[in-house]
């Protein structure tokens, strides 16, 4: 029975996740391999500070995904199909991203397949449902299969640990990271760029004449934060100011659920009231996705208000991203089928040595203007 500890336990992790992401370390190290024995439930509480009862639970959950075995009167084991080799015929291009329903991320796995079956790889697409511990399921199943290549949209639900990337990169086979970095990690990034983004949209709304402009996404990450920054300097050399109270972040990281989409427009809807109910309201809105701006225009419309005509909308979306209320917005855009050609382009560069595997670049995703017109 092993009870060595190769990684780190991140003890601010909520309970109910702490020892399954702590077990699914040990077994990506290598630490913990197929037949292992875990340690007592007693232990497994004191190892990672949380109650017997909490570990059962855990227990319970990774037994029913197959992760672990239990032998009555002999203990609890790391099943051997805990890293199995994806159902795949040869070497594949695997990409993992927090969600697959919406339009942005169908458009890019699209580009990713494409490029895929021009180069002759099959394309393995996994959803991590913006989970950590899922997502490291996975980097373990295409380190199992000896992927050709990974392209990873890390979750913005938690801290990507640093060694999940790092055991593809020792085992030779290259990564390419999409939208945000992992800490600690050298390898390059396909980034959205948010001080461009910034400088374009508020770039728009002054030309267009508005003067009074708020701005809401759907939570504080880099590119929004950036983003922020870069709008507010922007309308301030135009002599626009960007009150705080004409800001908001709705602290929703994903849409991966129905809950999800109606928790995120519940608070748009209640800051959009708040901002046209202010003395000198809004003439115009930047919204951190086009997501957040269909939903927008929806409560806008329910508000008796039209968009174009009564209010603009400008938006972060995708260049394919095609429908009746896109039209009427205006997208400043990221071509989502050419980012994910382009990930693929920069495995194949990996693979044939015409690029290192490790490196800190930084390439930042073309932006294209899309939609309605700003008058």
């Amino acid at each position: 029975m092993k009870s060595n500890t190769s990684v780190r336990i991140i003890r601010d992790r909520p309970k109910h996740l702490r020892l399954r992401s702590h077990l699914l370390g040990e077994i990506a190290a290598g630490a913990l391999s197929p037949g292992d024995a875990l340690l007592a439930e007693r232990q497994l509480a004191t190892l990672v500070g949380v109650s017997r009862s909490t570990v059962r639970q855990t227990l319970d959950g990774m037994e029913r995904e197959g992760l672990i075995e239990r032998v009555q009167g002999k203990g609890t084991f790391v099943a051997a199909r805990s890293i199995e080799q994806p159902a795949v015929s040869s070497a594949a291009f695997g990409m993992i991203v927090p969600e697959v329903s919406s339009g942005y991320y169908a458009s890019l796995l699209s580009g990713f397949e494409r490029a895929c079956n021009q180069q002759g790889f099959p394309a393995l697409v996994c959803n991590s449902g913006n989970a950590v511990d899922k997502q490291a399921n996975y980097l373990m199943r295409l380190l199992a299969q000896k992927a050709a290549g990974v392209v990873l949209n890390a979750s913005s639900e938690e801290i990507t640990p640093a060694y999940q990337v790092e055991l593809l990169q020792n085992a030779g086979i290259p990564v390419v990271l999409l939208h945000r970095t992992v800490a600690d990690v050298s390898a390059p990034v396909l980034e959205m760029p948010g001080e461009e983004i910034g400088r374009q949209a508020a770039g728009l709304l002054v030309a267009a004449g508005h003067r009074r402009v708020a701005l809401f996404d759907s939570h504080r990450c880099d590119v929004s934060v950036r983003t922020e920054s870069t709008v507010r300097k922007t309308l301030a050399k135009a002599g626009i100011s960007l009150p705080d109270d004409y800001i908001g972040y709705a602290d929703q990281t994903s849409f991966c659920s129905g809950e999800d989409y109606r928790r995120c427009e519940q608070y748009l809807e209640g800051a959009l009231q708040r901002v046209l109910s202010l003395p000198e309201p809004p003439t115009a809105i930047y919204l951190g996705f086009d997501t957040l701006a269909e939903m927008a225009y929806l409560i806008l419309q329910r508000m008796g208000k039209s968009v174009p005509q009564d209010i603009q909308i400008v938006c972060l979306g995708g260049a394919h991203r095609q429908g009746a209320i896109m039209r009427r917005v205006t997208s400043v855009a990221i071509d989502e089928v050419a980012a994910g050609e382009r990930a693929v382009e920069l495995l194949m560069e990996m693979r044939d040595g015409k690029r290192p595997i490790r490196s800190d670049e930084r390439i930042e995703l073309p932006l294209e203007i899309f939609g309605a017109q700003l008058d």
